[in-house]
């Protein structure tokens, strides 16, 4: 009975000999397997970080371009990744204390047609190129990426909205690139 004690405890043979009990052969061998129990049980706590780790890093370095823009509660970014000359995959996200915490992600196409430019809080004209992705839910996507100046700025409009809690459309501000 004080044996299985020392056992339920996970302790070491070493334990039973301070005790003043006599390690026999059993109780040695389940203190071994308790040991090599942990042992385990680390390795795979250390290899899940590791992992969780690399998926981070892996996330960073799977898009081309990063902007964002962070002012008080309002948080808005663009995630973009080309695919070809007139592909691109994006991720969009928002969060507003006027909107919920929204991420549409897709595949939008370059829109053809004449030149786009836009304007930046300062009033600075820049030229954009415009791609759209009309299958998005809850809403439509089109992102208007710089094409020239340095940092590119950008911005994405949210439009033919359903169920959408900032409601039909919505314009985000001028982000800048941080990658």
């Amino acid at each position: 009975m004080k044996k299985n004690f020392i056992f339920a405890l996970g302790f070491s043979s070493l334990l039973l000999v301070a005790c003043g009990k006599k390690a026999d052969s059993t109780t040695t061998a389940s203190a071994d397997s308790v040991a090599t129990a942990q042992v385990e049980n680390a390795t795979d706590n250390a290899t899940s970080k590791m992992a969780e780790n690399a998926a981070t890093q892996e996330t960073a370095q799977e898009y081309d371009l990063v902007l964002n823009y962070d002012k008080a509660d309002l948080h808005e970014s663009i995630k973009i990744k080309k695919i070809d000359e007139k592909t691109i995959r994006y991720e969009v996200y928002l969060s507003s204390g006027e909107c919920p915490e929204t991420t549409i992600s897709g595949t939008a196409t370059l829109k053809e047609g004449d030149a786009e430019s836009d304007e930046d809080a300062e009033g600075n004209a820049y030229f954009v190129d415009e791609y759209t992705d009309d299958k998005a839910q809850p809403c439509s996507v089109s992102l208007r990426i710089g094409s020239e100046e340095k940092p590119i700025k950008g911005r994405f409009q949210l439009y033919t909205c359903h169920h959408f809690a900032c409601g039909e459309s919505y314009d985000s501000q001028v982000m800048t690139a941080s990658k």
